[in-house]
């Protein structure tokens, strides 16, 4: 699977369809092929241990992708994709000011592994993927380019000077799930969220920005994502530094690093 995907995906992609994948054999068992019953069974086997459709449908996807890579013939149907679990909204929790203040407080000046962290994800809303690449690269106080987990696209920008410090620091090697740990260490003296982690703090940001009128155009390209309803998104092309200004002018945390 994964040289049948080469370079075309990214890391994060590429990890989550091997870890579905190897989800199915586990369950499926390895076989020269397999039926359309045999994934129906695992489907109904992933209904019963509560999974959502779209948790379903993604962890499909990978599935899917071993089969291509086989060049196995996938043996679902749209018909097939009838789940009969009933559209829940997802638990997606964001932060308030006061609690991204306390874990900016918590880091702020003490060096070590959670500060540049802490930077990185409330300045840019950056991934843990994302973090854990830009950790690895090392920073010089003055900018910071990653390449997005998801959609390819590259982030390149400036480093405001209320965070430079925390954002000057020499190549430091962590797993993504070093990071979770040490985010869930940070939030000790509180029960954290459902489904709480760092990408609370992403959702936050960006939930923060929007309430404080920042142009959704903007915020988009200053994300990095490459996918937006608007016909305009596709045809709006602002200098990076003129996003970065914008954004920085209206954000949120900022003040909390000074």
């Amino acid at each position: 699977l994964r040289q049948s995907l080469g370079k075309r995906y990214s890391d994060h992609t590429i990890d989550g369809f091997v870890r579905q994948s190897r989800q199915f054999l586990g369950a499926a068992g390895v076989k020269e092929g397999y039926t359309r019953q045999d994934v129906l069974a695992y489907v109904d086997r992933l209904i019963a241990g509560g999974y959502r459709a779209q948790s379903i449908q993604t962890m499909l996807s990978g599935v899917r992708a071993l089969f291509h890579a086989l060049q196995l013939a996938w043996p679902l149907d749209r018909r097939d994709m009838h789940l009969g679990i009933a559209p829940v909204e997802p638990e997606r929790p964001i932060l308030s000011l006061a609690e991204v203040r306390e874990l900016v407080r918590a880091v702020r000046g003490g060096g070590g592994i959670a500060e540049p962290m802490m930077a990185l994800a409330t300045t840019y809303g950056f991934r843990s993927t994302e973090i854990v690449s830009v950790l690895g690269q090392g920073l010089d106080g003055s900018a910071v380019e990653v390449q997005t987990a998801k959609q390819g696209h590259r982030r390149t920008h400036s480093v405001p000077s209320r965070v430079s410090r925390s954002l000057t620091f020499r190549p430091i090697q962590i797993s993504r799930g070093s990071l979770h740990y040490l985010y869930e260490s940070l939030i000790k003296d509180r029960i954290p969220k459902s489904h709480e982690g760092l990408h609370a703090v992403r959702r936050s940001l960006v939930t923060e920005l929007l309430n404080r009128d920042v142009p959704e155009l903007t915020v988009f390209r200053f994300m990095g994502w490459g996918k937006a309803g608007s016909m305009a998104y596709h045809y709006f092309r602002p200098m990076q530094e003129k996003v970065d200004a914008e954004i920085f002018a209206k954000h949120p945390y900022l003040g909390f690093w000074e």
